[in-house]
C-alpha cells in the first residue's frame, strides 16, 4: 500500500540572493549600512511569514549584506543551511566580505565554523564565463532538486536593472521562469511587505 505524503510537513527551502552592503564612498546608495538593523527584522519576519521553521533549509551564497543577514536570520530560526561560494573563502573573503570591514569578515567566520552550515565551492568556471551568474544558477538548481513545490525565493533587490548576471534581479528572474514564487524586499522599504510573485 502507497502511504500518502503530507507536503505541508515535507522541510520548506527557501533560497536568496540580495544586494551586499554599500561599501563606503559608494556614488548612489543602494543598501547602506544605516539600514542593516532594518533589512535583518525583515529578512527575519518574511521567513517567519513563510512559514519556516526547525528543519527547513535555506541556501544563499556568504557577501557581506544580504547573504550574511539572511543566513543570521535562517540559523536562528533553526533552519540548516547550504552557503554557495563561487570562489575558496579565503578568495571570496578578499572581494566580497573584507571590503565591508572586519566585523563583517569575524560574521562570515562564524557561519563557516557553524555545524549547521554546509559550505559547497564551485569549480572554476569556464573562460569568460562569470563565476558569480554560474554561484546563482548552482543555487537555483540545488534549491530546485528539493521540489519547486517547497521552494520560496527571496530577494533583497531595489529593482533595478544593471546588477549583472550573479545579482539579486538575475536569481529572481531565473527563479520566476521556474515557476518559482518570488519574495522581494526593497532596501529603500523595509517597513513595508515583500513583494510576492509567481
Amino acid at each position: 500500500m502507497t502511504k500518502a505524503v503530507n507536503v505541508d510537513a515535507a522541510p520548506g527551502v527557501f533560497l536568496f540572493s540580495g544586494h551586499m552592503i554599500d561599501r563606503p564612498g559608494r556614488l548612489r546608495p543602494r543598501f547602506p549600512a544605516s539600514l542593516e538593523a532594518s533589512a535583518a527584522s525583515a529578512l527575519a519576519r518574511v521567513l517567519g511569514e513563510l512559514g519556516a521553521r526547525t528543519g527547513d533549509q535555506a541556501i544563499s551564497s556568504g557577501a557581506a549584506g544580504g547573504d550574511i543577514l539572511f543566513a543570521e536570520a535562517c540559523l536562528a530560526l533553526g533552519l540548516g543551511l547550504t552557503m554557495v561560494l563561487p570562489f575558496p573563502p579565503e578568495r571570496f573573503l578578499h572581494g566580497s566580505v573584507e571590503p565591508s570591514g572586519p566585523r563583517w569578515r569575524e560574521r562570515f567566520q562564524a557561519l563557516e565554523r557553524d555545524p549547521r552550515v554546509v559550505l559547497k565551492l564551485l569549480p572554476p568556471v569556464a573562460d569568460g564565463s562569470d563565476p558569480y551568474g554560474a554561484c546563482n544558477d548552482v543555487m537555483l538548481e540545488c534549491a530546485l532538486s528539493h521540489g519547486a513545490e517547497r521552494l520560496r525565493c527571496i530577494v533583497l533587490w531595489d529593482g533595478r536593472e544593471g546588477g549583472g548576471p550573479g545579482g539579486a534581479g538575475h536569481m529572481a528572474a531565473a527563479a520566476e521562469a521556474k515557476g518559482v514564487a518570488v519574495y522581494r524586499l526593497d532596501p529603500a522599504h523595509l517597513d513595508e511587505a515583500a513583494h510576492g510573485t509567481a
